[in-house]
């Protein structure tokens, strides 16, 4: 707290400091407050103190992303990391994005996938081709009806490849190019994929069931959509008998057996015409490359909300099927399928994150919420406000109750209604790319302002700002009570309050704090005469001073005084206007601040 200044008779008076907040980068801080530091907490506030020591986990070669559940994953280069151990092997160019979903790992934007459970490292999608194909209605093993709904690949083992459930696409036909399309998987057996009725289109065949009166051997004209063709009957067909005319009217006429036999409505347009009223369906075969694949969408952003993932490609908003990362395009309308629809506002979508138990899709000034539990009852929500700035995708933590991300205009905190920005101690600067992660109360956020990185903390708390280092994080993680970033030159650390080292704690850490310029504060000629710091040492604490923004110049020094608090004090020269910088190794607190002032002539 502050103490207003008690002007003695002399003139001079003296104010005592002994609240200390965080960072103030703005030209308005003012004398008391801290305009530049490194490696300050709020972990002693009301004192100012330096952080704790860090902890080195590993190393990596080539850090790609970090990510935790029950335990740390990552990916070093070409191979990914499950508790330690490498599990499988991804491409080696672009960043990755790594997605938790109860026992899968998601491996973006690779379509990869690590099952925990079964220690199954594969792709999400799969594909099979073969050089011809047999479209047809077949019985499925358990018994599931047969019109139009079986393609057969020839020598193709499609148990294991494809599931029931599935959403596939076919392609490469050319006898019937309506087959090319998305279906649902009912059922694999073999080399055949079973689906719904009716979905795909069969070879013509026509048919003709003979009346009573028989029909007498000799030439006869077709009546076929108000066209004439002929062909000849060799035999006299009797009641009930069925005439078949398959093909592309090509005037082959079969006398069929009743395996195939169909009753259906027929007429007789004078002595020697049939009219063929109804189309039954024949097997056919397609002589190209025909493939099938179980494809995801090449989605830019993803999260896990709700046993689902979700994302967004382009304009469109996709949703895996529930508990299943590999099926995207099962739109069945069942409670576990998949779900799609396209954003109306313009521009890019710049993020995805899961918040409140809702799935949310950021663009740069539109948030959208999707609200249901199930496809036929999802709602998708927009609300033109700050979104997420485009390149800081990873900057989402959650504190507390309250979403934290970089907007375009800051960093914003986000509650489920408009949200407000928390940054203004930072300052106008412009940062970007930012990647944050969350101790439950702290959110860290590392970002690049020019060149330049830094490592921030916000106490949510307190709403203190305070900066640790230059450090470039690449990702954060949360994993059994300790709080990880991985470092983008490899180091992977943890940090924050350590309960349990899982590696080596870093040297003593050296921090600095620099407080902005003292002015006499009024428009009559006032000065500083002295400026008195209490602290606590555990080894060296040196103090510097530059008047009138020149050079730093050596100021004192307390020596090591760990259970006692040494005072510090500083005589400065005339001058418009001086800052202080404390500079130490190790622990230390600054207890308090007490500057003594006179007041002068006006002239």
């Amino acid at each position: 707290m502050r103490l207003a200044k008690l002007p003695n008779g002399d003139g001079y008076g003296r104010s005592y400091q002994c609240v200390f907040g965080g960072l103030n980068e703005n030209l308005s801080a003012r004398d008391g407050e801290i305009q530049a530091m490194e490696n300050m907490t709020s972990d002693y506030y009301p004192l100012l103190a330096p952080r704790s020591q860090r902890c080195l986990t590993g190393t990596l070669t080539d850090p790609k992303a970090l990510a935790a559940g029950d335990c740390l994953c990552w990916v070093d280069g070409t191979d990914f990391y499950y508790d330690g151990q490498v599990k499988g092997t991804v491409s080696s160019e672009g960043d990755k994005r790594l997605i938790l979903m109860n026992d899968w790992v998601i491996v973006w934007p690779d379509k990869l996938y690590y099952n925990a459970a079964t220690e199954e490292f594969g792709s999400l999608e799969a594909a099979v081709s073969s050089e011809g194909a047999r479209f047809c209605s077949l019985a499925a093993p358990s018994g599931i009806s047969t019109e139009a709904n079986c393609l057969v690949l020839e020598g193709a083992e499609l148990d294991g490849v494809f599931r029931p459930g599935d959403g596939v696409v076919i392609s490469g036909c050319t006898v019937h190019g309506e087959n090319d399309q998305t279906l649902v998987v009912r059922e694999v057996a073999g080399s055949a994929l079973y689906f719904y009725d009716d979905s795909f289109t069969l070879d013509t065949q026509l048919c003709y069931t003979v009346g009573e009166a028989g029909l007498s051997a000799g030439d006869y004209n077709v009546l076929w959509e108000e066209e004439y063709y002929t062909f000849t009957l060799p035999v006299k067909m009797s009641q009930g008998d069925c005439l078949y005319y398959r093909g592309a009217y090509d005037m082959s006429a079969v006398i069929a057996g009743a395996e195939t036999a169909l009753t259906v409505s027929y007429g007789v347009f004078g002595d020697d015409t049939v009219t063929f009223t109804e189309e039954a369906w024949l097997d056919y075969d397609e002589p190209g490359t025909i493939l099938v694949t179980r494809p995801a969408p090449d989605l830019e952003y993803l999260c896990q909300c709700n046993n689902r993932l979700w994302g967004v490609a382009g304009q469109e908003i996709y949703c895996s099927a529930l508990g299943d990362p590999r099926v995207w395009y099962n739109f069945d309308g069942t409670a576990d399928g998949c779900w799609s629809v396209e954003a109306g506002s313009g521009g890019p979508f710049t993020g995805a994150f899961a918040y409140g138990g809702y799935p949310l899709l950021f663009k740069e000034n539109h948030i959208y919420r999707v609200y249901g539990s199930k496809p036929s009852a999802f709602q998708l929500l927009d609300t033109e406000t700050l979104g997420c700035e485009a390149g800081s995708d990873r900057s989402f933590a959650v504190v507390g109750q309250t979403l934290y991300y970089r907007s375009p205009a800051g960093f914003a905190a986000y509650a489920g209604g408009v949200p407000a920005l928390i940054d203004r101690p930072l300052g106008p600067a412009r940062r970007a790319d930012a990647v944050a992660g969350t101790d439950g109360r702290k959110y860290y956020v590392s970002c690049r302002q020019g060149e330049d990185w830094s490592l921030y903390v916000y106490d949510a708390q307190l709403d203190l700002w305070h900066r640790e280092d230059d450090t470039q994080a690449l990702d954060f993680a949360w994993c059994a009570g300790e709080l990880y970033f991985l470092a983008a030159d490899g180091s992977l650390w943890q940090t924050g309050h350590i309960r349990t080292q899982n590696g080596t704690l870093e040297d003593k850490v050296g921090s600095e704090c620099e407080f902005a310029d003292f002015y006499s504060g009024g428009v009559e000629r006032q000065g500083i005469n002295r400026l008195y710091f209490r602290v606590q040492v555990e080894d060296t604490l040196s103090m510097y001073v530059s008047y009138d923004g020149g050079d730093w110049q050596p100021a004192g020094t307390v020596s090591s005084a760990p259970r006692s608090i040494r005072t510090l004090h500083l005589v400065p020269r005339r001058c418009d206007s001086f800052r202080v910088k404390l500079t130490a190794t190790g622990p230390w607190k600054l207890w308090g601040m007490s500057k003594e002032a006179y007041t002068g002539s006006t002239r």
